[in-house]
Protein backbone atom coordinates (compact mmCIF):
# COMPACT_ATOMS: atom_id res chain seq x y z
CA UNK A 1 0.00 0.00 0.00
CA UNK A 2 1.01 3.56 -0.75
CA UNK A 3 1.74 6.04 1.69
CA UNK A 4 2.98 9.70 1.44
CA UNK A 5 5.10 11.33 3.97
CA UNK A 6 4.03 14.32 5.73
CA UNK A 7 7.10 14.46 8.12
CA UNK A 8 10.11 13.68 7.96
CA UNK A 9 11.82 11.83 10.80
CA UNK A 10 14.57 14.19 12.77
CA UNK A 11 12.68 17.09 11.40
CA UNK A 12 10.57 19.79 12.81
CA UNK A 13 8.21 20.62 9.75
CA UNK A 14 5.11 18.54 9.55
CA UNK A 15 3.23 18.94 6.44
CA UNK A 16 0.43 17.50 4.88
CA UNK A 17 -1.15 16.32 1.45
CA UNK A 18 -4.03 18.05 0.09
CA UNK A 19 -5.63 15.55 -1.90
CA UNK A 20 -7.82 18.32 -3.37
CA UNK A 21 -4.95 20.61 -4.47
CA UNK A 22 -2.46 17.50 -5.24
CA UNK A 23 0.43 19.41 -3.22
CA UNK A 24 1.95 19.64 0.11
CA UNK A 25 1.17 22.19 2.33
CA UNK A 26 3.26 22.93 6.05
CA UNK A 27 0.84 21.93 9.13
CA UNK A 28 3.07 22.52 12.31
CA UNK A 29 6.03 23.50 13.32
CA UNK A 30 7.18 21.85 16.02
CA UNK A 31 8.80 22.95 19.31
CA UNK A 32 12.84 23.40 19.32
CA UNK A 33 13.51 20.75 21.58
CA UNK A 34 11.53 18.15 19.91
CA UNK A 35 12.22 15.96 16.67
CA UNK A 36 10.35 13.50 15.16
CA UNK A 37 11.67 9.98 15.86
CA UNK A 38 9.60 8.43 13.13
CA UNK A 39 8.31 9.03 9.42
CA UNK A 40 4.12 10.93 9.81
CA UNK A 41 2.50 9.55 6.61
CA UNK A 42 -1.03 9.49 4.73
CA UNK A 43 -2.46 6.82 3.39
CA UNK A 44 -4.54 9.00 0.99
CA UNK A 45 -6.76 6.31 -0.14
CA UNK A 46 -8.18 6.09 3.64
CA UNK A 47 -10.99 7.42 5.07
CA UNK A 48 -10.45 7.77 9.24
CA UNK A 49 -13.00 8.72 11.56
CA UNK A 50 -12.55 12.33 11.30
CA UNK A 51 -12.98 12.38 7.78
CA UNK A 52 -8.80 12.58 6.71
CA UNK A 53 -6.54 9.69 5.97
CA UNK A 54 -5.70 7.50 8.04
CA UNK A 55 -2.15 8.14 9.55
CA UNK A 56 0.87 6.23 10.03
CA UNK A 57 3.55 6.15 11.93
CA UNK A 58 6.89 4.48 9.18
CA UNK A 59 10.22 3.07 10.23
CA UNK A 60 12.82 3.03 8.06
CA UNK A 61 16.52 3.07 7.91
CA UNK A 62 16.16 5.32 4.73
CA UNK A 63 15.99 8.27 4.13
CA UNK A 64 13.12 10.53 2.57
CA UNK A 65 11.43 14.24 2.38
CA UNK A 66 8.05 15.26 2.77
CA UNK A 67 5.77 14.56 -0.38
CA UNK A 68 7.50 11.22 -0.95
CA UNK A 69 5.16 8.09 -2.21
CA UNK A 70 6.82 5.21 -0.20
CA UNK A 71 5.12 1.17 0.21
CA UNK A 72 4.42 0.15 3.50
CA UNK A 73 3.58 -2.55 5.29
CA UNK A 74 1.67 -2.25 8.19
CA UNK A 75 2.90 -3.87 11.65
CA UNK A 76 0.44 -2.67 14.53
CA UNK A 77 -1.84 0.30 15.45
CA UNK A 78 -2.10 2.59 18.31
CA UNK A 79 -5.50 3.72 19.79
CA UNK A 80 -5.67 7.35 21.14
CA UNK A 81 -7.94 9.84 21.52
CA UNK A 82 -7.94 13.30 22.52
CA UNK A 83 -10.97 16.06 23.81
CA UNK A 84 -13.09 15.85 20.39
CA UNK A 85 -12.61 11.62 19.58
CA UNK A 86 -10.92 8.09 19.28
CA UNK A 87 -8.41 8.28 16.39
CA UNK A 88 -6.16 5.70 15.39
CA UNK A 89 -2.78 5.47 13.46
CA UNK A 90 -0.99 2.78 11.96
CA UNK A 91 2.86 1.54 12.77
CA UNK A 92 4.26 0.43 9.93
CA UNK A 93 7.77 -0.25 8.66
CA UNK A 94 9.04 0.78 4.43
CA UNK A 95 8.37 -2.47 2.38
CA UNK A 96 12.09 -4.17 1.49
CA UNK A 97 13.51 -2.05 4.25
CA UNK A 98 17.12 -3.21 4.97
CA UNK A 99 16.89 -2.81 8.79
CA UNK A 100 13.23 -3.26 9.54
CA UNK A 101 12.31 -5.05 6.16
CA UNK A 102 12.10 -8.53 8.36
CA UNK A 103 9.64 -6.84 11.04
CA UNK A 104 6.14 -8.48 11.03
CA UNK A 105 4.76 -6.92 14.44
CA UNK A 106 5.54 -4.28 16.35
CA UNK A 107 6.05 -6.04 19.36
CA UNK A 108 9.60 -6.67 17.38
CA UNK A 109 10.48 -3.05 17.30
CA UNK A 110 12.60 -2.05 20.58
CA UNK A 111 10.69 -0.44 23.29
CA UNK A 112 12.75 2.85 23.06
CA UNK A 113 10.83 3.53 19.93
CA UNK A 114 7.61 2.67 20.99
CA UNK A 115 8.04 5.16 24.05
CA UNK A 116 9.32 7.78 21.77
CA UNK A 117 6.21 7.24 19.87
CA UNK A 118 4.42 7.57 22.68
CA UNK A 119 5.20 10.75 23.53
CA UNK A 120 5.15 11.85 20.06
CA UNK A 121 1.51 10.98 20.26
CA UNK A 122 0.69 12.46 23.48
CA UNK A 123 2.58 15.53 24.07
CA UNK A 124 3.63 16.79 20.13
CA UNK A 125 1.63 15.62 17.27
CA UNK A 126 -1.71 15.81 18.76
CA UNK A 127 -2.77 17.92 21.02
CA UNK A 128 -2.41 18.43 24.82
CA UNK A 129 -5.04 16.10 26.82
CA UNK A 130 -4.36 13.14 24.34
CA UNK A 131 -4.19 9.70 25.84
CA UNK A 132 -2.83 6.21 24.29
CA UNK A 133 -5.95 3.97 24.99
CA UNK A 134 -4.13 0.41 23.47
CA UNK A 135 -1.81 -0.76 20.95
CA UNK A 136 -2.86 -3.53 18.34
CA UNK A 137 -0.74 -6.33 16.03
CA UNK A 138 -0.55 -6.34 12.37
CA UNK A 139 -3.34 -8.32 11.90
CA UNK A 140 -5.30 -5.37 13.10
CA UNK A 141 -3.85 -2.78 11.44
CA UNK A 142 -4.24 -4.24 8.07
CA UNK A 143 -8.31 -4.67 9.16
CA UNK A 144 -8.42 -1.23 9.87
CA UNK A 145 -6.94 0.20 6.96
CA UNK A 146 -9.21 -2.40 4.85
CA UNK A 147 -12.49 -0.79 7.27
CA UNK A 148 -10.99 2.56 5.69
CA UNK A 149 -10.37 2.59 2.27
CA UNK A 150 -12.30 4.58 0.12
CA UNK A 151 -14.51 2.70 -2.32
Amino acid sequence: MKAYIELEAGSKVKHFYSVKKKALAINTILKDSLVEPFYYAAINETKGIDGKPLHVFVLSSKHMSSGDEIDIEPIGVVYFEDKENTKNSIIAIVKYDKEYGAVIDMSQIDKRLIYALLYQIEYVIENAGTRITGFGNSAEAHKLVSNMLVK
